[in-house]
């Protein structure tokens, strides 16, 4: 898959594109070092999928060694000759993205702040949604991770029908609103503790898997087995998905305006560094529009058939051209 994803046109056309070997296996293994020990002093639950923002976790000399080691001047360089002149790495979202210890899950199908930023500005956010100065991501595999899928060219696009049809109801909810949906949203520690004994159990799992690296028992490995059928079955269930496989030292460059979703599996390591590539426009335009995103209603009425109906001007064209500037 790599070879056909090697050239700007293809971020622009597809919608991402990959780096293959961007990092060598020194770098990698001294990355590697950095994230795993950030790993076990940070006090996170046992499902979590994430570290973020870095900065929380790395400071100083630690932080500076990491961005070192993995060569982040030289990958600017690159965003800039692929995205912008003016491109950067945001420092602010910088994280890692990793194994849950304990449950297997998959996210939904979604698109990046439109779906999951409460109550934004959609008709702005569609004006943008095919200029390649927006809305773009990266990740760096240090493991082989083929947790990423998504549907090329949707970034540059309207829903189709069969996607309509496959979330009639919007916006769709990705920030684990709804904890008893299975497979998605799984796994308790995504909420505060309901009472002293789901306290005590959760502690009692901290300890079993981050302090001493348990990994889940019979029973909870058959449940991994079964949701990651059922997760690999859903991401396949979009029409036109494509599994993104990235090998160590891979750099994925993708537009998150379009459709995309991952699968968290607890039988899988994974460190994949990740951030925003960031623009002076981008920025501006964040600073803008996301101040709205608060009214899930404002969001949801806004996807109402009827709106379109009434404002048929807010909706754009099914194919767009793609923009620079």
């Amino acid at each position: 898959m790599a070879s056909s994803f090697l050239d700007r046109s293809s971020l622009a056309s597809e919608g991402f594109m990959i780096l293959p070997g961007f990092l060598d296996q020194q770098a990698i293994a001294a990355a590697l070092r950095i994230t795993h020990a950030v790993r076990r002093n940070a006090r996170i639950p046992p499902d979590a999928q994430r570290l973020q923002p870095l900065t929380q976790y790395l400071v100083g000399e630690q932080l500076a060694e990491l961005l070192r080691v993995m060569d982040f001047d030289r990958l600017r360089e690159r965003f800039r000759t692929l995205v912008a002149p003016d491109a950067e790495i945001d420092m602010g979202l910088l994280g890692v993205l990793i194994a849950p210890r304990r449950r297997t899950y998959v996210l939904p199908w979604h698109r990046d702040i439109r779906d999951n930023a409460k109550g934004g500005d959609w008709a702005s956010w569609y004006a943008q949604m095919n200029n390649l100065h927006f809305f773009n991501q990266f990740h760096v595999a240090l493991y082989d991770d083929a947790s990423f899928w998504t549907v090329p060219g949707s970034h540059i696009r309207e829903d189709t029908l069969a996607e309509r049809r496959l979330f009639p109801k919007r916006p769709i909810l990705v920030d684990f609103i709804e904890r008893d949906l299975n497979p998605w949203y799984d796994g308790a520690d995504k909420f505060a503790p309901r009472g002293f004994v789901e306290r005590i159990v959760q502690r009692l799992e901290r300890l079993y898997y981050a302090e001493l690296g348990g990994r889940p028992r019979g029973a909870m490995r058959l449940r991994n087995a079964r949701v990651l059928e059922q997760s690999i079955a859903y991401c396949r269930s979009m029409p036109e998905a494509v599994n993104v496989q990235l090998r160590p030292g891979d750099v994925l460059v993708y537009r998150n305006s379009a459709w995309h979703t991952a699968i968290y599996r607890a039988d899988a390591e994974r460190t994949t560094v990740f951030s925003n590539i960031s623009t002076p426009a981008s920025y501006a335009w964040g600073r803008a529009h996301l101040a709205r995103s608060k009214n899930l209603g404002a969001a949801a009425q806004w996807f109402e058939p009827a709106s379109f109906r009434a404002n048929p001007g807010t909706l754009p064209p099914s194919s767009l051209p793609i923009t620079t500037e």
